[in-house]
């Protein structure tokens, strides 16, 4: 669902760009206006050959919304469009002028471009992270807040030729409810962090989910004042009363992640730093834009200040694509390595059809003046059959060419696995595999904790002296319960680290494999994890074994025999009991 949010907030930023640059609803009057008196505006500046100096308008001028259509007051307040004259009443000097506004087309200028880019980039990383992370409570509400954000982004710059859309759209920007639900997901979001949460933090969390309530409910206000002057929309579209509340709105979100960043520690900080500095960037630039648009009303200092914001705002998803490829959320060589395999068949595909199709197309028609589209058709059928060959043979190809070196570090891994039955000392076997895993998966951190009674006890570590874990921890019970793999932020308890895995042996689990993060800061691939699973399960088997042996490695053999033979003598004893309880339970039934 959520990536299917992002892919929306792309699809929506893409036909906002597109309305301005190809369907050219995009216009201007080249005035500003400000609130004078209740329903009305006055024209604060008017642009040198502009189209609103060319229908005479002054700088002054009053204008009642109660004497305009639904149509031209959408236009006055929210925005004209160039295929649409608006029609104004303008009190001067006592005078009422009735005056005709033709809205000049405008095109986009190449900030405009950027910052389209921008917004369309956030939600490029919203679909990312959804994809990659959706399993995560934090990702979630980082993609939900950037798609919200982009897409609500994005509508605000938008201007249709038709008044009732228009009116709807305001309702959804990033002053509506599109902005209440980023701002909502981001407090969430840095809710997460630090638990539990302190009294300051509680209250200023409480304190921002109402601004961000009343950010939603001013828009619907203004939306109703439009369509039925029953309220005055200026004040909530113009006034400073409606910048106090987006920009309070967003100004305790940002509170809410600095409380959040001041909390946290270690990794954890490094994880919610990014994210809310990146974010933080793009609504400390909406605040700042908001002000100065309430201390200057000139055409000029307005499109440059929307200017200086876009380029700025590139800063944001630059840190955000560092947070998505460098904090747990993607691993680009795994995006790599597809994105080659997905073009070196596209490219065998569509290169053999051209060559098979020109080649036997013209023997064909030599020969026989057969219909060119059959011979297409039928190559077409006999390439889809073979494209799962061709996409192995390029598979093995792209790894062997950029991806040699992880796969090296993977084969160590299994090979030790199967080397494992043969260690012969259970702290030489511990020891091994802590190398092993931080040579060959580059994890900064490594430990192997072993059940001991009713605890979970660090018996060998790699810079990750980790405390005892009760039996009945989060991270240990889903161990229990699944025999996966766990990514340990999505579970609280005692044991921290990046991920977990089971070392199982006779569906007990025995020991305890830890992996911290990784040097380089990346996230762990898939295939990376899978060969981890499997150095964990094997291992776990060669301790069992070991601990199963010790006792009798000191004994003599005579004594050892002896034990051996008591023990299968007792295992037979059991399978002759269970044997005679079958029959029991079966011979009523065949008597019946």
């Amino acid at each position: 669902m959520l990536l299917g949010l992002a892919i929306v907030a792309v699809g929506v930023v893409a036909f906002v760009a597109s309305s301005k640059a190809l369907l050219g609803w995009s216009g201007t009057a080249g005035w500003t206006v400000e609130p004078s008196r209740p329903y009305a505006v006055r024209v604060a500046d008017v642009g040198a050959r502009s189209a609103a100096e060319r229908a005479g308008v002054l700088t002054g001028d009053e204008i009642d919304l109660r004497r305009l259509s639904f149509a031209d007051r959408t236009m006055l307040l929210l925005g004209p469009v160039a295929v649409r004259a608006l029609h104004v009443s303008a009190d001067r000097g006592g005078a009422r002028r009735e005056l005709v506004v033709e809205p000049r087309r405008t095109w986009l200028r190449w900030d405009q471009w950027v910052g389209y880019a921008v917004i369309g980039w956030m939600a490029v990383c919203a679909g990312i992270i959804a994809w990659r992370r959706a399993e995560l409570a934090d990702a979630r509400l980082l993609s939900l807040m950037l798609s919200a954000y982009a897409a609500g982004q994005a509508l605000q710059f938008l201007h249709t030729p038709s008044a009732a859309v228009d009116v709807a759209v305001s309702t959804l920007t990033t002053s509506g409810l599109l902005g209440t639900i980023s701002v909502v997901s981001l407090i969430a979001f840095t809710a997460l962090f630090a638990r539990p949460l302190s009294r300051t933090r509680r209250v200023v969390n409480a304190i921002a989910y109402a601004g961000a309530g009343l950010m939603a409910l001013e828009s619907i206000v203004a939306a109703i004042g439009i369509v039925t002057l029953r309220l005055d929309p200026v004040p909530h579209i113009l006034g400073i009363a409606g910048g106090i509340v987006n920009s309070g709105s967003y100004l305790l979100a940002l509170a809410a992640g600095a409380l959040a960043i001041a909390a946290s520690r270690g990794f954890e900080r490094q994880r919610v730093t990014w994210a809310v500095l990146s974010i933080g960037l793009l609504l400390g630039i909406f605040v700042l834009q908001d002000a100065f648009l309430f201390l200057s009303a000139g055409v000029d200092v307005r499109a440059s200040m929307q200017a200086v914001g876009n380029i700025a705002a590139i800063v944001a998803p630059l840190g955000l694509t560092y947070s998505v490829l460098s904090r747990r959320l993607l691993d680009i060589g795994f995006v790599l390595n597809r994105a080659a395999v997905f073009s070196g068949v596209s490219l065998i595909v569509v290169g053999l059809f051209m060559i098979v199709e020109t080649v036997i197309g013209g023997w064909l028609v030599t020969v026989k003046h057969a219909t060119t589209p059959m011979t297409g058709i039928v190559i077409a059928l006999c390439l889809g059959f073979s494209v799962r060959f061709i996409h192995k043979r390029v598979d093995a190809v792209v790894d062997r060419l950029f991806f040699h070196r992880r796969h090296e570090h993977e084969r160590a891994l299994l090979d030790f696995a199967h080397e494992a039955a043969f260690v012969t000392d259970a702290a030489e076997l511990l020891a091994r595999t802590v190398a092993e895993v931080v040579r060959h998966s580059e994890a900064a951190e490594a430990a192997i904790l072993v059940r001991d009674a009713a605890v979970y006890r660090c018996a060998r570590d790699y810079a990750m002296p980790l405390p005892d874990v009760p039996e009945n921890d989060p991270a240990i019970l889903a161990l229990r319960a699944s025999s996966k793999q766990l990514d340990l932020h999505t579970r609280t308890g005692a044991l921290h680290g990046e991920y977990a895995f089971p070392m199982l042996a006779r569906g007990t689990l025995g020991a305890v494999l830890v992996c911290g993060r990784k040097r380089s800061g990346d996230a762990y691939a898939p295939d990376e994890l899978a060969a981890l699973t499997e150095l964990a399960r094997c291992v776990g088997m060669a301790l069992d074994a070991l601990e199963r042996d010790q006792p009798q490695r000191g004994a003599k053999p005579a004594v050892a025999l002896e034990a051996a033979i008591l023990a299968l003598h007792a295992e037979f004893t059991a399978v002759r009991a269970e044997i005679r309880e079958l029959r029991d339970a079966l011979l009523p039934r065949t008597k019946n």
